[in-house]
């Protein structure tokens, strides 16, 4: 179960860092680290 929500965390997460990365990349690092 703590897997599956962390699989879908970080799918959701690569989504999330991918258009903030476009915009701004020390929010995309940020994003990472967090």
């Amino acid at each position: 179960m703590k897997n599956f929500f962390g699989i879908k965390r970080s799918i959701k997460h690569k989504i999330l860092s991918k258009k903030v990365h476009r915009k701004n990349m020390d929010t995309f690092r940020m994003n990472v680290s967090l």
